[in-house]
């Protein structure tokens, strides 16, 4: 953990497996839902999804 003021519960970004950024918890649901929906759209791409 690079950051000083992380509590359990909080949103951070994780790089290399440090914490390295704090989110509000507005912007990280926002975050959230993005990569689920960008995920969604790779699944739909993938020639081996069926």
């Amino acid at each position: 953990m690079l950051l000083d003021d992380v509590i359990v519960g909080d949103y951070v970004i994780v790089h290399a497996g440090f914490a390295i950024q704090k989110l509000d918890e507005a912007a990280a649901l926002e975050s959230i839902q993005l990569l689920r929906e960008a995920a969604a759209l790779m699944d739909n791409l993938d020639p081996d999804n069926g």
